[in-house]
């Protein structure tokens, strides 16, 4: 009597074991598939700048951050008036030789005669942080912007929405920016940061950072 429960207990076990095995499966399965929804529609949206330096010497990262602005303050009329990423692709795709012609002038005035490569590419970002907007790491659609051996550190920003001119900052530009460019979808993703966002919200955001970090 004792060995014939003893096996049924047994039975019970290895089933409740598969059908946990099974359901967590499932859920992963289905999890992975929401991120990669989710990240297609983020980055359907999202054009970004992607700009790296000669080295890493002290020089070289100084005049990275140079040419940053000095790119940002050449297109940031065009940058603040977009409609739609698709906008933005096309416009800096049609100005590449003058991206590269502005860059080289500009280095060639602080006494650099680095080249430089402007492309609109697709490049791997970290997570990175907006104030209360969060975009998760991933593959992105960018202008990229590489200057002399681009073996040094990289710098990145938001053209569209343009992010770039708030960065490190949340305010009302912002705000208004991403709001006003975004689907109301991918909008409340990426500010499911904030302490006010509902809780679903986050947990949309953390089960795309989980899957994009594997």
């Amino acid at each position: 009597m004792t060995i014939k429960i003893l096996k049924k207990e047994c039975k019970i076990i290895a089933v409740s074991l598969l059908t946990g095995l099974l359901i967590s499966l499932v859920l992963c399965v289905l999890t992975k598939a929401y991120s990669e929804r989710v990240m297609d529609d983020i980055t359907s949206e999202v054009f970004r700048f992607h700009i790296l330096a000669n080295s890493d010497s002290e020089e070289d990262q100084a005049l990275k951050l140079a040419l940053r602005d000095e790119i940002l303050k050449n297109y940031e009329g065009f940058l603040t008036s977009s409609h739609s990423k698709a906008e933005t692709m096309s416009f800096f795709r049609s100005h590449l030789s003058e991206i590269k012609s502005i860059s080289e002038e500009f280095l060639k005035a602080k006494g650099c005669n680095y080249s430089v490569k402007a492309e609109v590419a697709k490049s791997a970002f970290p997570i990175r942080k907006y104030g209360d907007f969060t975009l998760p790491a991933g593959t992105y659609d960018c202008l990229k912007i590489s200057i002399g051996k681009a073996a040094g550190h990289n710098w990145w920003c938001v053209m569209f929405p343009p992010l770039c001119y708030v960065e490190g900052t949340y305010d009302e530009a912002g705000e208004n920016a991403c709001r006003d460019s975004l689907s109301p979808d991918v909008y409340s993703i990426i500010s499911g940061d904030s302490e006010a966002a509902p809780a679903n919200v986050k947990l949309k955001l953390k089960i795309v950072e989980f899957w994009q970090n594997r």
